[in-house]
């Protein structure tokens, strides 16, 4: 069984109303009893909590989210899934919370300074850093 990608189902979501002579036209190298399946799964209209809005996860990564209402991350997953969504689209990198300066082809080891403007002079990674620059 082959394995649907991320375009076929955007495709599929868009054209999910279309006739099945349509779809298997769209889907030619798919079953029509397979096409039909995933059409179900991802169309079906499940209730989802009054609180939950994908714009939270804009902010926040699954697991912060989890953690604040007090839910383990696979409850978030299969909230996301009955909103017709991949968990995919909000997995984020660890990283993606610090922004990172680039020179070339190397990175910074600088993430920030807390509590105001950058000093240089008090991170001896960066300073040692910028001297390779130079």
């Amino acid at each position: 069984m082959k394995c649907w990608t991320e375009d076929e189902i955007k495709l599929l979501r868009r054209h999910a109303s279309s006739s099945k002579e349509e779809l298997i036209k769209i889907f030619p190298d798919r079953s029509w009893a397979s096409i039909k399946k995933k059409r179900s799964r991802i169309t079906k209209t499940r209730k989802l909590p009054k609180w939950f809005s994908f714009d939270l996860l804009k902010d926040k990564s699954i697991e912060e989210l989890a953690e604040e209402k007090g839910l383990n991350t696979r409850t978030i997953h299969r909230i996301i899934q009955a909103g017709g969504r991949s968990v995919k689209e909000f997995k984020r990198s660890p990283f993606s919370k610090y922004e990172f300066m680039m020179a070339d082809d190397l990175f910074s080891p600088c993430v920030g300074c807390t509590g105001g403007e950058c000093m240089p002079e008090h991170c001896a990674n960066l300073e040692v850093w910028i001297q390779k620059l130079i």
